[in-house]
């Protein structure tokens, strides 16, 4: 599979930083609710957004969605598990992001 775009990936990721520092990403109920399965509350999932960066992107796609709205897929490794996490944000506008999936990698 082809790495993701460098520029669009690196402002995407200034945009998921900004919102996870101020804690106002909006984390969506499925997300929330798998999240919470696995033991992590709002603000872990937060400090984890922090702490994502150009390795741990693995696609970038349009959201079908909202097609002004840009979805980034990505494998993040913590002490306990590979997680999968997708986030949806708009990359014209630093308007807010979205965690749509948080869950183990590959389930």
């Amino acid at each position: 599979m082809p790495e993701p775009e460098g520029a669009a990936v690196d402002a995407a990721l200034r945009i998921i930083h900004h919102w996870a520092r101020a804690r106002l990403a909006i984390i969506e109920p499925k997300a929330d609710f798998t999240a919470k399965a696995l033991g992590y509350d709002a603000d872990d999932v937060f400090s984890l957004l922090l702490t994502v960066d150009r390795s741990c992107v693995f696609d970038v796609s349009p959201d079908h969605a909202f097609p002004e709205r840009t979805v980034l897929e990505m494998k993040v490794a913590t002490g306990e598990a590979l997680l999968y996490v997708k986030v949806s944000l708009r990359l014209d506008k630093d308007y807010n992001v979205k965690v749509l999936s948080f869950k183990r990698y590959g389930t």
